[in-house]
């Protein structure tokens, strides 16, 4: 790990995405350490979206609350909302699933931007089950209720009942309980 400062962008990415993939929280804590999750935010203006999107699927795996949080700094954040237009549903997905980890409420609130919340609705139609139930969970850790309303949009509401008969029982339950926890 000491030489993490010398990984390109791309490399702190796909090591982050590949380590969700592993069992051992162990392992997945020691990755994100604080040289590692400082090299994150030190290269968060040279992420692209999908490098974005799979250090914030890496990081939601994590058990580090301080981990978490610094990696949602606020370059990170700002590496987000630059990259919106930028981001396929998936990423969206993944994005708003990573911040779900995140106690920071000022995070959370920006990474649910505007254009954010925009580029959820304008995706609806194009989001899988797994998808739909990530991104629910992802606003109902939002306090502006404004983004939340907006997100459960005829157009996203349409999506999740038009995906209904393929949710796993995992993902219709973070749908209820997210969307009860919005009222």
């Amino acid at each position: 790990i000491d030489n993490v400062p010398k990984f390109a962008p791309q490399g702190l990415a796909l090591i982050s995405n590949g380590i969700s993939k592993c069992s051992a929280q162990q392992a997945i804590d020691s990755v994100f350490s604080p040289v590692f999750v400082q090299a994150i935010i030190d290269n968060s203006p040279k992420f692209n979206a999908i490098d974005l999107a799979m250090i914030a699927n890496g990081i939601s795996k994590c058990s580090v609350q301080q981990a978490i949080d610094t990696v949602f700094s606020r370059a990170f954040v700002q590496a987000i909302i630059d990259n919106v237009p930028k981001f396929e549903p998936q990423e969206l997905a993944m994005i708003a699933n990573g911040i779900s980890k995140c106690s920071v409420q000022q995070a959370i609130d920006a990474v649910f931007s505007r254009s954010f919340v925009q580029a959820i609705i304008d995706n609806s139609p194009k989001f899988e089950p797994q998808h739909l139930a990530m991104i629910a969970n992802g606003i109902s850790k939002c306090s502006d209720q404004q983004a939340i309303d907006t997100v459960f949009s005829p157009a996203f509401v349409q999506a999740i009942i038009d995906n209904s008969p393929k949710f796993e029982p995992q993902g219709l339950a973070m749908i209820s309980k997210d969307r009860k926890s919005t009222r």
